[in-house]
């Protein structure tokens, strides 16, 4: 298992509405606490440490996404312009579902686009 595959993983779930999702792809079994975000879930599996070049391509890639709301520890926007990002992680049960959880999607669908195209950190 690599970082891309843990990525692909989560666009695999069809159903957010659990609080823990546990999910099983390529053969590896996943665990999803639906109140965190994606910086948790890769943590969680090991793929995410401070300073790690992993973290650093992902805030990267966090800056490169279109959709990216200028903060790294909350790269998803929030839907309501006067919410700040942090806000609006916070205030969600659950943060993937709805059109912030569809937002949260497309950003892990970007970032896998950038890794198999090899947009690292430079």
């Amino acid at each position: 298992m690599d970082i891309i595959d843990a990525l692909e993983a989560l666009l695999t779930i069809e159903d957010f509405t659990e609080e823990d999702v546990y999910f099983e792809y390529k053969g590896e079994k996943y665990y999803l606490d639906t109140c965190k975000g994606i910086c948790e879930y890769l943590t969680n599996l090991g793929f995410l440490s401070d300073g790690s070049e992993e973290s650093e391509t992902l805030a990267y890639n966090f800056r490169k996404w279109p959709k990216f709301s200028g903060s790294q520890k909350f790269p998803v926007p929030s839907r309501d312009e006067d919410c700040p990002p942090s806000r609006a992680f916070f205030r969600v049960y659950n943060v993937w579902l709805g059109g912030y959880g569809e937002d949260r999607l497309d950003l892990v669908r970007f970032l896998l686009e950038q890794l198999e195209e090899g947009t690292y950190y430079d």
